[in-house]
């Protein structure tokens, strides 16, 4: 238990640190916002809210043009970081704005002629708006984040979950109005974006009109495969949308939220490693690349295959601990989507943006597309909406998985792109200790509080497996020091 704790330390005192807890606060922000509006809103209310920005995610595409993503590959190559941000900012106010303004224009002329769907587009304007400042945000995130400076942004985001969770929770009290509570999340994501230009102290004069229409070449591709990669990706809550009534939706999407484990793990080691594997692919130097991104697979395993194991066993447990009894039934979706957690510890879009494989994008996301929903059809009918779930997870498994292994075994000539015997090692001891920790939930149901039982169990379980792993140097917490 000494070198656990070691090991603990040496990391809590390493130069990742801000980038860790940025993440941290981010993603269990969220997570929180979301229980805190499971439990106050009825579920009809609830599922309108997570629609309205359910639309959000599909408007991404058309607004960001990927470049959330493609930014990081021009940070690398251009020498003016912040001209290139400013640029970047630029095109997306470029082909956001124009979108607020139809949005504007529909709604006040009442140009809506589908009754059910009236409601829900009579917010599009804050939609798009949100999505403009989101995208926004990210843009300057990633600027600090490749520069290495990520306590200004640890800063801002506290305030951001903070003023989130006040103002909704006074709106939740006072009014229970779904307007407000649109409007306080706009408000708060405006308010961040101001603070980040203020810090950044932006000049409009460096608007390059040559570097723009070069980022917009370049993101072309990427923009397009994220468009279709999206619909792919949210192609099963569409459909949930159109042939499910708004509760239905409800329970899916807190079914198919993810654990915000997942989002913090895979966000800081993508932001550790990028840089260094657009440097090894740029020069060629591929075993390099493929050290580095088995390393962060590794690590990445080491914290996400335990939640992946705990979560199955646990699944009915974990959605009523987080939203209540009213989304138990979630446990089934939730379960389904889980089988995608394992690969999450591979980081796929950093090494194919690395290797220069940005236009492949489209054509793996447009076969993906096809795939899902062939495969959402044909269990949409005989499985209704658990089938629209498993849909989504066979085309992922079944397709884009084997094929982006095959892009980078082929671009790298390297065959050997996993660790397995690491990756099954730790995978084994996480489901063991798992069906030990369920057996003892079993024997303290009755002694416990629901709640505090499923608190404790945690606790102890996580606790045993870092400690165990640790001590077997099945755990390799030293590695997550040497990116």
């Amino acid at each position: 238990m000494g070198v656990f704790f070691q090991k603990i330390n040496s990391i809590v005192k390493g130069k990742n640190t801000s980038f860790l807890f940025y993440n941290l606060v981010s993603s269990f922000g969220n997570i929180l916002i979301i229980i805190l509006l499971s439990r106050f809103l009825d579920k009809n209310t609830y599922g309108l809210y997570r629609q309205v920005f359910f639309i959000s995610e599909l408007l991404v595409p058309f607004i960001s043009f990927g470049l959330a993503n493609t930014v990081f590959y021009f940070f690398g190559v251009e020498r003016d970081k912040r001209k290139t941000l400013i640029n970047s900012i630029s095109i997306v106010a470029l082909f956001g704005i124009p979108f607020i303004i139809i949005a504007i224009v529909i709604n006040k002329l009442n140009l809506i002629y589908f009754e059910e769907a009236k409601e829900l587009i009579s917010y599009l304007w804050l939609t798009i708006s949100f999505v403009l400042i989101q995208t926004t945000i990210r843009l300057c995130i990633a600027y600090f984040v490749y520069v290495k400076k990520i306590k200004p942004i640890l800063r801002i985001t506290i305030f951001q979950f903070l003023g989130l969770l006040i103002l909704n929770y006074l709106v939740l009290m006072g009014f229970n109005s779904l307007l407000y509570l649109i409007l306080v999340r706009v408000l708060i994501y405006a308010i961040v974006i101001i603070l980040l230009l203020r810090i950044l102290k932006l000049k409009l004069n460096a608007i390059n009109k040559k570097t723009i229409a070069s980022q917009i070449r370049y993101s072309t591709p990427y923009a397009l495969a994220l468009l279709v990669g999206i619909l792919s990706t949210h192609l099963d809550k569409i459909i949930v949308l159109n042939n499910f009534t708004t509760e239905d939706f409800a329970n899916y999407i807190n079914g198919a939220f993810e654990i915000p484990v997942i989002i913090i793990i895979t966000s800081t080691l993508s932001g550790l490693t990028i840089g260094k594997l657009n440097e090894f692919c740029s020069t060629k130097r591929y075993q390099n690349a493929i050290n580095l991104f088995k390393n962060s697979m590794e690590i990445s395993a080491c914290f996400l295959f335990p939640v992946f194991c705990f979560s199955i066993v646990f699944s009915e447990q974990i959605m009523i601990f987080l939203f209540g009894i009213q989304y138990a039934d979630a446990a089934v979706i939730f379960s389904i989507y889980l089988l995608l957690l394992p690969i999450r510890i591979i980081i796929f879009s950093d090494i194919l943006i690395a290797l220069g494989h940005s236009k492949i994008f489209l054509f793996r996301s447009l076969i993906e597309l096809l795939v899902n929903f062939s495969l959402s059809i044909i269990l949409l009918k005989f499985l209704g909406v658990k089938g629209v779930a498993i849909a989504t997870v066979l085309s992922v498994l079944l397709w884009t998985v084997p094929f982006n292994f095959s892009t980078i075994q082929k671009t790298t000539k390297i065959k050997s792109v996993i660790p397995l015997i690491p990756l099954f090692k730790i995978l084994l001891l996480s489901f063991t200790l798992s069906i030990f920790a369920y057996y003892i939930f079993g024997l303290l149901l009755n002694h416990f509080n629901l709640y505090l039982l499923i608190v404790l169990v945690t606790l102890i379980y996580f606790l045993i497996y870092f400690a165990v792993g640790v001590k077997l140097k099945v755990v390799k917490l030293n590695k997550f020091l040497e990116l």
